[in-house]
């Protein structure tokens, strides 16, 4: 693909889309391990994101691997390390720490610095001797809208790319504010789950078969016997119908509970018997 054919893309196409299939390094098959995210509510645990894709016609589990955010942040240090070695000269704002003897930091730019060209950081730095966003560069950021967004395709153009947002910027929240223009992520297909009813909402949610020790089945299909079948634990008078055996076997299980006898006499202790 030349600069002109993407250039007739872009113009004429609402978006471009490539998909690749990915093997874990140790070989197809190999065990990988997703990341968690924080669980929904109070005390909830962390959680694998897992959800259900339609492909090739059917619906199949899948879990998230690597998230859009987590890919733009790679594919900005993939820039940055370009930019230094010479190979990909990408315009970014630096901000300068030497000096300020601060151990294992020398510098942060907007391509790694966590709201890019609108993050703190550069906020409350100076640039010839004014706060960043006060110098002509700043102000120019600060006034960037969708309609003409020059100055950012002049001073970090890889905000245009990954998105940004000016959140301090005037009106309370009304700052500039840009979508991200690609997306990027990692899903694993055809995982092993299995459906889980929340018992306080009575939605089904997907969590993990891999630990089970049975088949893993397709989401969608009953499982013929109870993952976890309950205990139940009865007694000889609930059970009416149960044979001398039976109770037998219960009595010798359940063992016997024990009270304390009030002494009648006087000097006579008072004794455990069981019932």
């Amino acid at each position: 693909m030349n600069i002109a054919t993407l250039t007739r893309m872009v113009a004429g196409n609402a978006a471009l889309r490539r998909r690749q299939t990915l093997q874990p390094v140790g070989g197809q098959g190999d065990k990988i391990f997703p990341p968690t995210y924080p669980g929904e509510g109070r005390n909830a645990q962390p959680t694998h994101v897992y959800e259900v894709r339609r492909l090739n016609g059917e619906d199949v589990a899948c879990v998230l691997v690597d998230s859009p955010q987590s890919q733009a942040n790679r594919l900005e240090e993939s820039l940055l390390a370009a930019h230094r070695s010479g190979d990909a000269p990408v315009p970014h704002v630096v901000v300068d720490f030497n000096g300020f003897d601060l151990a294992g930091l020398s510098e942060v730019t907007s391509l790694d610095a966590p709201h890019r060209v609108y993050d703190a950081v550069l906020r409350d730095s100076l640039l010839d001797g004014k706060p960043f966003m006060n110098s002509p560069v700043g102000e120019r950021l600060a006034k960037a809208k969708p309609e003409d967004a020059s100055a950012l395709l002049e001073t970090s153009p890889s905000a245009l790319l990954f998105g940004a947002w000016h959140s301090t910027g005037e009106g309370g929240g009304l700052g500039a504010k840009f979508a991200r223009c690609l997306v990027s992520e990692i899903v694993a297909v055809r995982v092993p789950v299995e459906p889980v009813e929340n018992r306080r909402t009575g939605e089904v949610e997907l969590r993990t078969a891999g630990r089970r020790h049975r088949l893993c089945r397709p989401f969608d299909q009953p499982d013929p016997l109870p993952l976890h079948p309950r205990r139940l634990r009865t007694t000889a008078r609930e059970r009416p119908t149960a044979d001398a055996d039976d109770l037998s076997r219960t009595a010798r299980r359940t063992p016997p509970r024990l009270r304390r006898r009030t002494p009648t006499q006087p000097g006579h202790a008072g004794e455990a018997a069981g019932e």
